[in-house]
């Protein structure tokens, strides 16, 4: 294997509780997350604003938004992402990334909720705006199954934020 190729590769971690709080250190580092749903006939891909807590990210979308009736009609047809940036990737191809099936639910009181948003986005002029605004609403996504990728060659699945599994022995692609 190519010097190039082998330094693209990810070192295995086989301590699984530390892969865990890398992927949570990973995930509490945006301020927003991508957001695949399901509308029926297509599917539909954004993003929102979110606040953590536990396996439960929080997001804040409006009614007008073409993901709010997606994930309003279709609750256990989304999946959320977290990918890294490409500016601070060394390769397209193997940029960090968490992805997990999500069931949703829309909160009744979103007032209960506000206050963690305000507390991570204090700083912006426009959720002063939104949190007034009767047309947007609190959707908690409760994580369910998903995968850590890490690099290439270096992919976990996760129940929630908890890694249970390296997906493949040592290097799982074909070379």
């Amino acid at each position: 294997m190519n010097e190039e190729i082998k330094n693209l590769i990810t070192p295995h971690n086989k301590d699984f509780d530390a892969l865990s709080n890398e992927m949570i250190e990973f995930i509490d580092s945006f301020k927003s997350v991508i957001i695949s749903s399901d509308l029926g006939e297509n599917c539909v891909a954004s993003y929102a604003p979110f606040v953590r807590k536990g396996d439960e990210i929080y997001i804040i979308i409006s009614e007008i938004a073409e993901h709010y009736r997606s994930i309003r009609d279709f609750p256990n047809k989304v999946q959320i992402a977290f990918l890294q940036d490409e500016i601070t990737s060394n390769s397209i191809f193997a940029r960090k990334r968490a992805s997990f099936r999500v069931e949703a639910k829309f909160i009744q009181n979103k007032a209960d909720y506000i206050d963690k948003f305000e507390e991570k986005f204090s700083d912006e002029v426009p959720f002063l705006i939104i949190k007034q605004m009767g047309d947007f609403h609190v959707v908690r996504l409760k994580m369910g199954k998903g995968r850590f990728v890490r690099g290439i060659g270096t992919t976990f699945k996760a129940d929630g934020l908890k890694i249970i599994k390296q997906i493949g022995e040592g290097m799982p692609h074909k070379i």
